[in-house]
């Protein structure tokens, strides 16, 4: 089992991301010294914009159908935590390495056991709390204003000018 502190992003963490397969994950912003530890390992990090970016995952079902066991979430002094962790929170990822191999190939990747929170930035999500009342009107800090004149109208493309030529010429 081994650790590695960064910054979390994307983090489901407490119930799994369901947009594909269901599986609790974590995408660690990490510094380059722990990327080339990770690296080391045998773990894809890549590098974004952000820094270096590696991927903690675990299904939550097994192959044979059972379920994995939720991946545990503490905060800095050990005590349970059940809230979500934003992106930009400071954390500690507990993993174990495993290999695989399918037919598109084979790697190993990182399973993700646990998050130690340190220093949490709250998950907000779009819930409108970010805008302002605008029912005066007044929006000095929006940037731009409404269109004021319509879109132009689409162009014919040339096989809508063809339909009035003559077959022959």
């Amino acid at each position: 089992m081994a650790k590695v502190r960064g910054i979390a992003n994307w983090a489901s963490v407490q119930s799994p991301n369901t947009t594909y397969e269901p599986v609790y994950q974590v995408d660690l912003t990490v510094s380059e010294d722990s990327a080339q530890a990770l690296k080391d390992l045998g773990l894809t990090v890549k590098k974004t914009d952000e820094g270096f970016v590696c991927k903690f995952k675990r299904k939550q079902f097994k192959a044979d159908g059972t379920e994995n066991k939720k991946p545990t979430v503490v905060l800095a002094d050990k005590s349970p935590f059940d809230g979500l962790v934003g992106n930009g929170s400071e954390v500690i990822v507990q993993f174990s390495t495993y290999e695989w191999k399918n037919k598109f190939g084979s790697g190993i990747s990182a399973d993700l056991q646990g998050v130690q929170v340190i220093n949490l930035v709250e998950y907000r999500a779009g819930d409108g709390e970010e805008f302002e009342d605008l029912s005066g009107g007044d929006d000095d800090e929006v940037i731009g204003g409404a269109p004021t004149k319509a879109p132009a109208p689409k162009k014919p493309t040339k096989d809508e000018f063809d339909d009035d030529l003559p077959d022959v010429l």
